[in-house]
C-alpha cells in the first residue's frame, strides 16, 4: 500500500511587520491553511528573514526577503474569530494591570 503524504502548515496571505529590536518583529496578518483553506489572523514574534535598519527618523524598518514568508515564526497565536480576540484582550488587561501593581511598588 502506498500512502500520499498530505501536506501542513500554513502561508501567509497578507501581513504587517512592526520592528521590536534587533532582527526581532512582531507579524500580525492573515494566514490560510494548506490543506483546509481555512483563514485566521496570526500574531507571531521571530527574527526578520531579511535585514533590518533605522530610518534617518530613527525609527526601525523591517525588509523581509519575502514577504509571504517574512519571519521565523518562534512565537505565534491564531485567532479564529473575534469573540477569541475580546477574550484574550480581557485577559492580557488585566494580568498588565496585576503586573503594574506589582512593579510599581
Amino acid at each position: 500500500m502506498i500512502r500520499l503524504s498530505q501536506e501542513y502548515g500554513s502561508r501567509w496571505v497578507d501581513c504587517q511587520l512592526m520592528p521590536i529590536g534587533g532582527q526581532w518583529c512582531y507579524c500580525v496578518g492573515i494566514v490560510q491553511d494548506i490543506r483546509t483553506n481555512e483563514r485566521k489572523v496570526r500574531i507571531a514574534k521571530g527574527k526578520v528573514k531579511g535585514y533590518v535598519r533605522r530610518n534617518p527618523d530613527g525609527k526601525l524598518e523591517v525588509f523581509p526577503n519575502d514577504p509571504k514568508n517574512p519571519v521565523s515564526q518562534i512565537n505565534r497565536l491564531n485567532i479564529k474569530d473575534f469573540s477569541e480576540w475580546e477574550m484574550l484582550t480581557t485577559a492580557v488587561k488585566g494580568w498588565c494591570e496585576k503586573l503594574k501593581a506589582q512593579t510599581v511598588r
